[in-house]
């Protein structure tokens, strides 16, 4: 994919794509780990297009963020 991108400078790169955010597929680990490892790949394609921000959103961090937060 880096090799199709030719434009050098942008500023940010978005990762939102993630599979079975909800109902049972969320205890799914196989499916957990194949998007873990394409959001590696994701942030690999912006660091070699030079990419000055990388932003993935995904609710269970969201999540985690808030019960950290509101724990203290």
């Amino acid at each position: 994919m880096p090799e199709k991108i030719a434009n050098r400078d942008i500023d940010v790169f978005y990762h939102l794509a993630w599979s079975g955010s909800f109902d049972v597929n969320r205890i799914d680990e196989k499916l957990q780990m194949h998007n873990a490892l394409w959001t590696v790949y994701a942030v690999r394609v912006a660091s070699k297009v030079r990419c000055k921000r990388f932003i993935g959103a995904g609710s269970f961090v969201e999540k985690e963020i808030i019960v950290s937060v509101y724990a203290q």
